[in-house]
């Protein structure tokens, strides 16, 4: 039983320990006791040593039935030694060492908001089914549809109210505002009731994770906040890097491969006469989705590279740029790996990516289907599409199948927030691209509250060991020796498990000794009743502990709801 306790110990111990830099030199060696050998010999050398002390100890006491408790309690005492030696210093919490907290919330208007568009484009197919235009559809500051009519005639409007009653949304409901004051307005306004989408958590926070720390290596923090929030920390970090932890979680990753529209390409004339008469971001034709109005980074294009696209100015000012919707669909859920490099031409920054067997197939028949023709100079553009807006559009030269290239007018940071977003994958949902709170905490702020800390945890434990010493005499060394005995298993047991030291954890370790010296009085107590009563040493020590274990169940019983209660519903 012993050692099936102590070997987890050691072994935890020296999995705590600090890491050995690799790059200060090549033939730098690990210490003994983090090779393979050494960790065994430690942990045998744990168990062996306190367990023959023990032995000896119990011999010359002449208390030879004592000697299984001397050597859990003195084995246990050399593991946790053994455990913050090796592990020292301990990990700190950001209260303590600095750093900044964020915290997202879910953005459910852009789920509403993509429904908003569905059901604008179904309600301008329903406008141009009938014979010429009946009028247009848009959507209004406040997110709601607003449809323009092009005739005064009141049958003509009455039945276009019902067909949109009767279009499926997809689970939304689309319903008339207001009804128009006059018998002849031209003026409506649907309002889009969303689907509320249920979502997934535990998969959101997984998503951040991998985004923030894709190696693990970082000491980041993600973490459910409340019901639909998400708390990101981050210690020891600057502006720069906060920033940039910024951009990538707020992103959502949804990566697109789309052919751009081309005027001088006969196969794009139909979307393109459709899609400048659209007023909604999509462009439907027979009912389906032919084509899309996504946003265009001019910032990555210049004007030689604007040229070919068809463009068009959205109503907050933004340029858009067409492109055509294909039955390939091409996305970034195909993708195996991406990764930082330099365009060979340009030697500027850019993203080599591969995709999967399925997802090469797809990208080679969409490559294939749109390469030069020489007869008619016809050259197309793959877009490259990020969270509905337009990245790069090179032209495509062959077929392209496994492996690409996304290059740009990119820095190298902008390559980097690239690739650990195309790495980690597309988050299960939105969030708003700004966090609700941020907080900074200064490290010399954790350093003045170590300080601090420290000082009135030594402080204390002195005041509360001394008083036993000189209340209890040789019973209060007895409970002295114990409470140190209970630090150093807590501390190399946060060690052990790389727990992080809060202020909070140091306030609640300074706690934990009053409490352990709480009860202790107890049964010292009931001790002294026992002794006045004219009770034997060994009588008075049985029933002391025996009157006093009521008690102090229930105090430590209150202490475990408390803290199985604040484990599940508290935020530190």
């Amino acid at each position: 039983m012993l050692p099936l306790l102590v070997l987890p110990l050691a072994q935890a111990a020296v999995a705590a320990a600090p890491e050995v830099a690799a790059a200060t030199t090549a033939a730098t060696a690990l210490p003994w006791w983090r090779v393979g050998y050494g960790v065994w010999l430690l942990a045998l050398l744990t168990i062996l040593v306190p367990t023959i002390l023990s032995w000896f100890l119990a011999k010359a006491l002449r208390a030879s039935d004592m000697w299984g408790r001397l050597a859990t309690v003195l084995t246990a005492l050399v593991a946790g030694l053994a455990i913050i030696a090796m592990g020292w210093p301990p990990r700190l919490g950001i209260d303590l060492k600095g750093g900044v907290i964020l915290v997202y919330e879910v953005d459910g208007s852009k789920q509403v908001g993509g429904q908003v568009e569905d059901a604008i484009g179904k309600i301008e197919s329903l406008l141009t089914a009938r014979e010429g235009r009946l009028g247009t559809a848009t959507r209004t500051a406040d997110g709601k549809i607003g449809v323009k009519l092009e005739t005064t005639d009141a049958a003509s409007r009455a039945s276009f109210i019902d067909g949109v009653d009767k279009l499926d949304f997809g689970g939304a409901k689309v319903r008339l505002a207001k009804a128009p004051v006059a018998a002849d307005a031209l003026d409506l306004e649907f309002e889009v009731e969303g689907r509320s989408a249920a979502v997934d958590m535990d998969k959101l926070v997984a998503a951040v994770a991998r985004r923030v720390n894709p190696g693990g290596q970082k000491e980041v923090t993600v973490r459910r906040y409340g019901l639909d929030q998400l708390e990101v920390i981050v210690p020891e970090v600057d502006q720069s890097e906060v920033d940039l932890i910024k951009k990538i979680v707020s992103s959502a990753g949804v990566l697109e491969f789309r052919i751009t529209a081309n005027r001088d390409d006969p196969r794009h004339r139909r979307v393109i006469e459709l899609g400048e008469r659209s007023v909604g971001e999509t462009v439907i034709d027979g009912g389906g989705p032919i084509g899309r109005w996504i946003e265009l980074d001019t910032t990555k294009f210049s004007a030689d590279e604007n040229q070919g696209l068809v463009t068009r100015k959205a109503s907050d000012g933004s340029v858009q740029v067409l492109v055509v919707l294909d039955r390939f669909d091409v996305t970034g859920g195909y993708l195996t790996r991406a990764v930082s490099s330099f365009d060979p031409q340009s030697l500027a920054p850019c993203v080599n990516f591969s995709f999967n067997s399925a997802g090469s197939s797809l990208f080679g028949v969409l490559t294939s289907s749109n390469l030069p023709d020489p007869a008619n100079r016809l050259t197309s553009r793959l877009g490259i599409v990020l969270d509905g807006v337009l990245l790069s559009a090179p032209a495509i030269r062959s077929t392209i199948s496994s492996n690409g290239q996304i290059t740009g007018n990119f820095e190298q940071r902008d390559v980097e927030s690239l690739v650990g977003v195309l790495n980690a994958g597309s988050l299960p949902a939105a969030l708003y691209s700004e966090p609700i709170s941020e907080q900074r905490i200064s490290p010399q702020l954790g350093a003045d509250t170590i300080r601090s800390g420290a000082r009135a945890m030594l402080l204390a434990t002195i005041v509360v060991l001394a008083f036993m010493l000189a209340y209890y005499r040789f019973s209060g060394l007895v409970a002295d020796l114990a409470v140190l005995l209970n630090i150093i298993l807590v501390v190399a047991l946060m060690i052990s498990i790389k727990a992080a030291f809060t202020l909070a954890g140091l306030a609640g370790l300074v706690l934990s000794i009053g409490m352990a010296v709480d009860a202790n009085v107890l049964i010292y107590e009931r001790m002294r009743e026992e002794t006045d009563r004219g009770a034997a040493l060994r009588m008075a020590i049985r029933n002391g502990f025996q009157r006093a274990f009521s008690t102090i169940l229930d105090s430590n019983l209150t202490t475990v709801i408390t803290g199985v209660v604040l484990f599940f519903i508290g935020t530190d």
